[in-house]
């Protein structure tokens, strides 16, 4: 299951709002359900309504390891967090829907608005940037508008699993 520093989400769901589609969902640390978290239909702030005993500030602090700096200036740490955990969510599920139809490594090109997903047979031999290179110039010049482009391979169900595991009592209520 997709975690970073041990969060994950479960029970996510869509709806629509003002602003587009938007997401809520569980959030558990371990095995161990510790907020539920909603983005605002209007656009607001997301929102985390923590189970008892459980500490929001403790959460967004065990967060802050794993968002960009600018995120941390806009103390929008829990946004940016969920929004990653959220994204690498949805990629593990598009990754394990590859694995059924036989493909054994996908990598994930996106600039913040397009996604450009390529799927392998096998496993390749060389890194993310070798692969990226190989993408025709056309599709690179067409498709992605924003000059920041990441990219990502996955190669196994353990590529979604980032940082630590986070024991769910180092975010309790003192």
């Amino acid at each position: 299951m997709a975690s970073i520093n041990g969060i994950s989400l479960k029970a996510m769901k869509s709806f629509e709002g003002m602003e587009g589609t938007a997401w809520q969902g569980n959030v558990y640390v371990g095995t161990k359900k510790v907020a539920f978290w909603s983005q605002d239909r209007n656009g607001g702030p997301d929102w985390f309504d923590m189970m008892n005993g459980f500490s929001k500030k403790k959460l967004v602090e065990a967060m802050k390891p794993y968002v960009d700096q600018k995120s941390i200036e806009l103390k929008v740490i829990d946004e940016s967090f969920m929004y990653n955990l959220l994204w690498l969510t949805q990629t593990e599920k598009e990754f394990k829907k590859a694995l059924k139809k036989g493909y054994k490594a996908m990598m994930k090109v996106t600039d913040g608005f397009g996604v450009l997903n390529s799927y392998y047979p096998d496993v390749p031999n060389c890194t993310a940037e070798e692969l990226f290179m190989r993408i025709n110039d056309d599709i690179k010049d067409n498709f992605f508008k924003n000059e920041e482009i990441s990219y990502h391979l996955y190669k196994g169900l353990e590529d979604f699993c980032i940082g630590g595991q986070l024991p769910p009592e180092d975010i309790k209520e003192d």
